[in-house]
């Protein structure tokens, strides 16, 4: 489970990602990072996985930490993966390419995405609508946007050019 606020402790970057998978290698590592998309962030830090990002991981940016939890769960490898709003503090343009890169790398895994943006919908195989607690609608993206329901609302509000 993956949540909007994830809990990190007060070490490494690399102690952290290793929570999943102490025995974890060098090369799973950056397999996992790369595809949660820190691997430039990896990169650019002087003592890369061995960089102290404090309680709760406060040395690094909410989006940051957003994508360590990710994978840190990608590096568990468990069947199925529940992302609650996991991508929240994510700009738009990163989530979608993180949403389409797990949905490409990671298709041996079942994903539910529990989300109010809707980055990544076209590739999603099935997407549940839900208003006060019922599903109101359920399909593709495709077919979803062709009703005139709420996600196509939805959709429009959050792809309208300002």
């Amino acid at each position: 489970v993956i949540t909007q606020y994830t809990y990190l402790f007060n070490g490494t970057l690399g102690d952290n990602l290793k929570l999943a998978y102490p025995g974890a290698s060098l090369a799973q590592l950056d397999e996992v990072c790369e595809s949660a998309q820190l691997g430039e962030l990896i990169a650019s830090l002087p003592q890369g996985y061995q960089t102290w990002i404090g309680e709760r991981g406060t040395r690094i940016s909410a989006g940051e930490r957003q994508r360590l939890a990710i994978a840190r769960a990608l590096l568990k490898g468990a069947p199925i993966l529940i992302l609650d709003e996991a991508t929240s503090a994510l700009d738009t343009l990163v989530e979608q390419d993180l949403v389409v890169n797990l949905l490409e790398n990671f298709s041996q895994v079942s994903m539910l995405w529990i989300t109010h943006r809707l980055a990544g919908m076209p590739a999603m195989d099935e997407i549940l609508v839900l208003d006060q607690g019922r599903v109101i609608e359920r399909g593709s993206h495709e077919e979803l946007y062709q009703q005139d329901g709420l996600y196509r609302f939805m959709w429009d509000l959050q792809h309208k050019t300002i």
